[in-house]
C-alpha cells in the first residue's frame, strides 16, 4: 500500500489472523506485533526465526491452511527477533545523507566543501564501512548507542 493510501496497514494488522507479505517490511512489523507471518519467497528475513517459511509448494499450502485455521503458534522469541530485525533494517541500514550516487544527490553535494561533507556522521559511517570492511548497520548501531543518554549510565568510564 502506498504511504498516501487512506488505508492504515496497522489497523489491518490488528484484525489479521495471518499475514502473507511478499517482500515488504510489513512482515517484520506483523511478526513483531505477534501475528503469524508466512512468507512465500526468498525474502531477506525468511530464515531469521520469526516468520514461517516454506521450501516447497506443499509446505506453503500446509502453512496457509494452518494459518487460516489459527493453528500457527507464535514462534519462540518471535517478537524480540522481529524488533531487532526492524531496528537493523529501518534504523541502522538506512543512511540519510545527500552524499549519494543518484543524479539528484550529486547536485546537492557537489558544491559543498568536501571536509564539511566528509565530517557528517552518516558519511563517516559510509566511508568507514568501505575502508574498514564493517557493515553499515553495525557502525550506525554503535554510533546511535553512543548517542543514547539511556546507555551512558551503563557504560564504564
Amino acid at each position: 500500500m502506498p504511504a498516501e493510501d487512506p488505508i492504515n496497514s496497522y489497523d489491518l494488522l490488528e484484525e489479521a489472523r495471518l499475514v502473507l507479505p511478499f517482500v515488504s517490511t510489513i512482515g517484520i512489523e506483523a511478526a513483531a506485533l505477534g501475528k503469524p507471518v508466512v512468507v512465500g519467497g526468498a525474502v531477506y528475513y525468511a530464515d531469521l526465526g520469526f516468520v514461517w517459511s516454506a521450501s516447497t509448494r506443499e509446505e506453503y499450502a500446509d502453512l496457509l491452511t494452518r494459518g487460516a485455521r489459527g493453528e500457527l503458534p507464535e514462534l519462540p522469541d518471535q517478537r524480540d527477533h522481529a524488533w531487532r530485525c526492524y531496528y537493523l533494517n529501518a534504523v541502522c541500514q538506512r543512511v540519510w545523507t545527500d552524499f549519494g550516487c543518484q543524479p539528484a544527490d550529486y547536485w546537492r553535494w557537489v558544491g559543498r566543501d568536501p571536509h564539511e561533507l566528509f565530517d557528517e556522521p552518516e558519511v563517516v559511517d559510509l566511508l568507514t564501512a568501505i575502508e574498514d570492511d564493517v557493515p553499515v548497520p553495525l557502525l550506525r548501531h554503535r554510533r546511535l548507542q553512543a548517542l543514547d543518554p539511556r546507555t551512558q549510565a551503563e557504560r564504564p568510564s
